[in-house]
């Protein structure tokens, strides 16, 4: 009788530290889920409201940036300067990656294999080669607006050939602040 008590009470305590062991675990991953669902929720809000990830698919913006570029883009700029690089939804529904040339109320003028900005030549050390330019194009870019061109002009889709040449803020997105790949290089 002694021996099956005995038994019975190291049995018991087995099966409470085997429950207190279940129960510590299932308390972990519960501890383990909720931090993993932490952080997927503040990497989504991170990439929504805060940076943006972007891929350069195309030579428009060379030689700064190449295509097969990856680049990081501040979501939270408000308002772009003249020399930005910007992301914006465009007219056809893609993503462009283009330089601000001009904001509201900037009087542009393409001639000469030169840009013009009120009244005045652009000094762009940027640009790898003169822009191919046959006629005379002007613009005056509406309030609220940007006007866009790619650094190599001779191989960019930009604001010179859209239906409307403009892009409005609200279809602003992200100030292009660096390239991580290939390798990294503040822009």
């Amino acid at each position: 009788m002694l021996k099956k008590s005995i038994w019975h009470t190291i049995s018991s305590k087995h099966m409470q530290n085997r429950k207190k062991a279940f129960i510590s675990i299932i308390i972990d991953s519960v501890r383990y889920a909720i931090v993993i669902l932490i952080f997927i929720c503040l990497s989504q809000f991170i990439v929504t409201h805060v940076i943006m990830n972007a891929y350069i698919p195309s030579a428009s913006m060379e030689p700064g940036l190449e295509e097969g570029d990856y680049i990081i883009g501040n979501r939270m700029v408000k308002r772009y300067h003249r020399g930005d690089i910007a992301i914006f939804w465009s007219e056809d529904n893609t993503y462009y990656i283009k330089r601000v040339i001009g904001i509201g109320g900037d009087h542009i003028v393409i001639k000469n294999h030169a840009v013009y900005r009120n009244g005045k030549k652009l000094k762009e050390p940027y640009i790898k080669e003169k822009m191919l330019t046959e006629t005379e194009l002007e613009y005056t870019v509406p309030k609220n607006c940007y006007f866009f061109l790619g650094d190599n002009r001779n191989c960019s889709k930009d604001s010179r050939y859209w239906k409307y040449s403009f892009i409005a803020q609200k279809d602003m997105v992200a100030k292009a602040v660096f390239r991580y790949w290939p390798s990294i290089k503040k822009i």
